[in-house]
């Protein structure tokens, strides 16, 4: 047995996974066993095939495909950088804006854990092969590798998963590994039966010969590593063929969220976390009930049902007062899309539900597209408000003395009248329960100053458009709330002084809806 050690010159570790765009914000942490065994065959093909066999590069490939390798992950963290590329079109220049994700290592040393005896010709040929690897990834994640005996069994931290029931703290993610040398034998006959192996015709050059149509099935592990993706994307491979997605159990921790410097101390109050979005096909802001009810499935589950998410105390009864968790989908970018989530919880977030909220990495989205959460950090709804999204501050979290509907405002009260049918009214003249007759309550109830003036606003601005409160959706799928006559308003509320954000009254005030921003 042996260990290859990698070290990262730059800090740093860019990769994308197989099944996600560059700009989804995802990275490949750890590295995929696939994607070091394509490194090794790239470095013989450029470096080595004067020194280095095709016969003794396929035993080395065979070898390291016969069993799945543990890892011994240093601390790492998920960071990222926006920039605008230059692009070149028969339009002329322009430019388009790039979300680089990558893991920030730091000086850390990963070390990968092959269970497999190499002979001495293999031993030589690996230590070639990384002592000539420059980088892993992309071309910018620049690394310096080479093999070590075995890891011990303690430094281990990250191993395929068994089936056995996880523990505590731990979850699995999906790392892509070649198929061994059996089971990719099975799997061409699968597509392929009663087929010799043979190597696949090239595909036809510009003007050459018509291309080959339909998948070009690979004849080797060689040849299916060796493939381009670009060309197995337009055969229509749905994932590189000889290979196979493998659940890895790893801490929750393996891959923390870079934090802002303003955060607040663990013993410190925690009121407030917030999370960037990223996903193919992003939910329309429309939708925002929907993504809160996501977010609230998810981290009941990951907390194993703390109070601070539930909103329940432990014989179930509803908590008093609202110091729960409110789930508050922004809509920050440029299009109509869930950009941000906010949570905020007048109770504060314990360390075990700050932990959860450390562990969510995705949220499952329709259509198959996953919604995947970056944490941006804890903190206080000073630490976050602003009016300036681009840096991404929150107008949810400011301070102001004029605020405006953002989610429709849904009563959780029934107008009232007499027997006769007359309006019953305060001694201000508003009819009792009506829509804006229960919002001045909440405010109140809530601990807020009464607004002095309140106005009804008949839609919100969603990327440049008016749009109705009639077209959110406003009714839960799941658990119970009160709420008054199915409808939807919207209002401007002004007070005396400034007051700090999040104001969210009414019914689903905790999933998204009745939450208001600064007017601008």
């Amino acid at each position: 047995m042996f260990a290859i050690e990698i070290r990262f010159p730059s800090g740093r570790y860019h990769a994308t996974p197989w099944d996600a765009h560059v700009n989804e914000g995802r990275v490949e942490w750890p590295p995929a066993p696939w994607r070091l065994q394509r490194a090794l065959l790239a470095v013989w093909y450029h470096k080595a095939r004067d020194e280095v066999s095709e016969a003794q590069i396929d035993a080395l490939m065979a070898r390291l495909a016969s069993a799945r390798p543990s890892f011994s992950l240093p601390p790492a963290v998920l960071a990222h950088s926006r920039h605008y590329m230059p692009t070149k079109s028969g339009k002329g220049e322009g430019s388009t804006k790039v979300f680089d994700t990558f893991v920030d290592v730091g000086s850390g040393v990963l070390r990968v854990h092959w269970p497999v005896v190499l002979n001495d010709e293999e031993a030589g040929v690996l230590d070639l092969l990384l002592a000539r690897l420059n980088y892993l990834g992309r071309a910018e994640s620049w690394v310096e590798a080479r093999r070590v005996s075995s890891v011990p069994e303690g430094e281990l931290n990250a191993a395929p998963w068994t089936g056995e029931a996880l523990l505590r703290g731990v979850s699995t993610t999906r790392v892509l590994c070649a198929m061994p040398s059996e089971a990719f034998a099975q799997w061409r006959r699968g597509l392929v039966p009663d087929a010799p192996p043979q190597s696949p015709p090239k595909r036809a050059g510009k003007g050459k010969a018509k291309a080959v149509k339909g998948p070009v099935i690979p004849a080797t592990l060689r040849e299916a590593l060796e493939a381009e993706s670009g060309d197995l994307r337009k055969d229509g491979w749905t994932q590189a063929p000889g290979s196979e997605w493998v659940d890895y159990v790893l801490p929750n921790d393996a891959l923390a969220a870079k934090v802002r410097p303003f955060v607040r101390r663990q013993e410190d109050t925690v009121t407030v976390a917030r999370f960037k979005i990223q996903s193919a096909v992003p939910p329309h802001f429309l939708h925002s009930l929907w993504v809160a009810e996501r977010l609230h499935t998810a981290l009941v589950s990951r907390s194993d049902g703390a109070v601070v998410f539930r909103g329940c105390d432990a014989h179930g009864a509803p908590l008093q007062g609202h110091q729960h968790a409110y789930l508050i989908p922004e809509a920050n970018g440029q299009g109509p899309f869930v950009s941000h989530l906010t949570l905020w919880a007048p109770m504060g977030f314990s360390p075990e539900a700050r932990q959860a909220l450390k562990g969510l990495r995705k949220l499952w989205g329709q259509g198959g597209h996953d919604l995947h959460t970056t944490l941006l950090g804890f903190g206080s709804p000073a630490d976050f408000g602003g009016k300036d999204t681009t840096r991404e501050r929150s107008p949810l979290l400011a301070e102001s003395d004029t605020w405006v509907s953002r989610t429709p405002f849904v009563p959780t009260r029934f107008p009232k009248r007499t027997r006769t049918g007359v309006p019953k009214c305060d001694a201000s003249g508003l009819q009792i329960g009506s829509a804006e007759h229960d919002l001045r309550r909440l405010v109140v109830a809530c601990g807020l100053a009464e607004p002095v003036e309140v106005e009804r606003v008949e839609a919100t601005w969603i990327a440049g458009k008016a749009v109705p409160w009639w077209r959110f959706r406003t009714e839960r799928l799941a658990g119970e709330g009160r709420r008054g006559p199915r409808g939807a308003y919207g209002f401007r509320l002004r007070f005396a002084r400034p007051v700090r954000g999040p104001l969210a009254f009414g019914y689903g005030a905790h999933f998204g809806l009745g939450h208001f921003i600064p007017e601008t």
